[in-house]
Formats: structure tokens, sequence, C-alpha cells
């Protein structure tokens, strides 16, 4: 197969710019993502790399070497930015060792040229090189579990192993003497160079879809979550007794699927947010969701409808004895003072309950009849919630 390697180099030089400028459209949308940055800085190190192609049989040991070079250190920024993207150990300790693997490749590289052996070269570079993008290929789909999430790094990680093998096919060939010594531009090249194609436009798009898919759900996360306490909101609470209640209506062929709703709202956390603040308060209000989900099991929810107001929804519950049981549970929890910026506070709080489908089936109507008990509970009250020094010192 005759390759006009000029022509080539220009197609893969330009698509390889092209996926830049997308990784820094990408990097400058979702600036607080980690990886991006690297990937955008890939792209242009991929174009560098195919600049030698251009001399065809032309090429130099200098022009080899900067082709060889600059191909690991681009797939090595593919490789960090997708650990740094997926969270994947510390960065700084890895980077003193990246140095040492490239100046290791380079000096080996550099005595293969010095030697003017090239299957020697191809030995070292493809064995370096399909490694590597199998590595990046592992991480890729390590530790994925959503279905969306599982076809995007998969497919993104297919073309990764599709230019390990074509990589992989070229050691073979050094190794089984097929390429000898002196040959510097062999067949086998030319099946690396085709695979490149669909490579750069696969990890491109695959990756840009993933780092897409993540801001999309993290707008959606924050869509549902309280950004003081990470509790879910008023808006999945709306959901969430949607689809109980609808579990729990006649006919739903779903027995004992009842639900409790308590509306719970903290005693006299005004004065604590005047006396000493509202940075102090929102202190206070994280330890309090801290307690609450402490005092609860894992399937029940609890929810922050805004200020001092909360809702828990308590799965499974079938009578009002269960209810109450889980309720003594979270007071209980919240009968223990605990240490917020240096003072200690005790929090007392109002409950008022309803139960599904004993009080209603409706959402709507069982939220309002537990706010309706937890003020009439409130009424009643007359301890409020505490805020005194851990010790005399810090007075």
């Amino acid at each position: 197969m005759e390759l006009h390697y000029p022509t080539l180099a220009l197609v893969l030089w330009t698509a390889s710019l092209v996926a830049g400028a997308v990784m820094a459209m990408v990097w400058r949308i979702n600036h607080h993502e980690r990886g991006p940055a690297l990937w955008a800085a890939s792209s242009l190190v991929v174009a560098f790399s195919f600049v030698p192609l251009w001399f065809e049989t032309d090429l130099i040991s200098g022009l080899i070497l900067v082709n060889n070079v600059a191909s690991t250190v681009a797939v090595l920024l593919l490789l960090e930015g997708i650990l740094r993207f997926k969270g994947v150990g510390n960065e700084y300790r890895r980077l003193p060792w990246y140095g040492v693997y490239v100046v290791t490749l380079a000096s080996l590289l550099y005595l293969t040229l010095s030697l003017d052996n090239h299957q020697l070269r191809y030995l070292f570079l493809d064995a370096n090189l399909s490694g590597l993008l199998l590595l990046t290929a592992f991480f890729l789909v390590r530790g994925v579990d959503d279905r969306l999430e599982r076809l995007i790094y998969g497919g993104t990680a297919a073309v990764f192993l599709l230019l390990a093998a074509a990589v992989f096919y070229r050691w073979t060939q050094a190794a089984t003497g097929v390429i000898g010594p002196d040959d510097r531009v062999n067949p086998a090249s030319g099946w690396i160079i085709f695979a490149s194609i669909p490579w750069i436009l696969g990890w491109t798009y695959g990756l840009a879809m993933a780092a897409n898919l993540r801001a999309q759900r993290t707008i959606e996360d924050m869509a549902q979550h309280d950004p003081l306490t990470g509790l879910s909101n008023r808006r999945l609470l709306a959901d969430a007794m949607e689809r109980m209640a609808e579990r729990s209506s006649p006919g739903s062929g779903a027995p004992g699927q009842g639900f409790g709703v308590v509306a719970l709202d903290v005693n006299g956390f005004k004065e604590i947010n005047d006396h000493y603040g509202h940075a102090f308060g929102d202190a206070a209000l994280v330890k309090l969701a801290e307690l609450l989900l402490r005092g609860l099991r894992p399937e029940d929810k609890v929810i922050r409808l805004g200020g001092d107001e909360f809702v828990l929804l308590l799965h499974g519950v079938t009578d009002r004895a269960d209810l109450e049981q889980l309720c003594g549970r979270v007071l209980k929890v919240l009968e223990m003072p605990v240490s917020v910026k240096g003072h200690v506070v005790r929090f007392s709080v109002s409950l008022g309950t309803s139960l599904c489908p004993d009080d209603s089936t409706d959402a709507e109507r069982l939220l309002a009849l537990a706010d309706q008990r937890m003020y009439a509970n409130k009424t009643g009250k007359t301890s409020e919630s505490a805020v005194w020094c851990a010790a005399p010192a810090d007075c």
C-alpha cells in the first residue's frame, strides 16, 4: 500500500487542530473541571507529532525522535486528563514519575537512532505506546456504573483499543524480523496512520460528551439539592412524595408501601442567627442536617425546605406507632449537645407528622397536615435551642 505521507500528515494535522479547538471550548465551558485542559494540550501535541511526516523519506533522526516522543507525551496527557477528570489518585505524586518516564523513553529512542537500528526503536516505542493506550482504555471504563456513561466511555475506550491494535501489529512485525534495522518507514506504519483518524475523532467527541453529561447532571443535582447542607430540596420533595403516594394509593398493587411525613422546625433559631451571626447559623444548620441523617434509616430522606424548616420522609411506615418510634429516634439524637465553631449547641425542635395512606394519599395534603401539626406542637413548646461556650477561655 503506497502512502503519500505529506498528504496524510496534513489530514491528521488538521483533524488534531480541530480536536484541539473542540477541547479548548470544552475546557472553557467546564473550566472548573480537571482534565479538559490537558485534553486540549494533547490535541496540539498530536498535531505537532504529525509534522515530521511532511518530510516523507527525507526523515532525519531528529524529526523521528520528535515524532516518537510527541506521540508518547500526547497519550500521557490524555491519560492524565482522564485520571483527573475521574478523580483517580493524586496528580502531584504522578508528575515526577511522568518526567522520569519520558526522559528514559527519549534516551532509549535516541540510543536506537544513534545505532541506526529502527527495528529496535519500534520494539521500544510500540511496546510503550500500546501499553499506554491500553492503560488509558482501562481507566476510561473503570468504575463506571451508569448505563449512559458506560456507552460513552466504552465507545471512547474502543478507539484507544483500535489504535493499540495497530501499534501492536507493527511491534509484532519488528519482533518477528519483518521490519529490519534499516526500515525507517514501513507498510505497518500505514495502519497506525489510518487508525489515528478514528482515534482522534473518537476520543475528542467521546470525552466532549462525557464532560457535557457531567455538566448536565451537575446542573440537575444543583436544582434538586440544597447548596448549604447538600440535602434534597423542595423540588425533589414534590417528586419523591408523588411517587411514594402513587405506590400507596388503593389499587397500586403494592401493599405495605405506606410512608410517614414529618415536618420539623428548629425552636429559637432566629435568636441564634441574630446573636451569633449568619455564618454560625449556617454551620449550625449543617450540623443539624448531619444529626438528622444519623437519626434516620438509610432508606429515609431528609429535605430542607429553607431556613430552619426540614421535612423527613420515612419509608415503609404502616402505622402511627412506627411513625412515633422513628420520630423518637430523631429526638434522641438531637438531645445530644454538639460542637459548632467552638461552641456547644443543643437543638430543640418541633415536629408534626402525617401518615399515608391513613391521613391521605395526596402529597400536598400530607405535607399540609404535617405542617399544621408541627405548628400546633410548636405553640406548646417552652424550650429553645441553646448555645454556650465550649470552655470559659473561649468566651
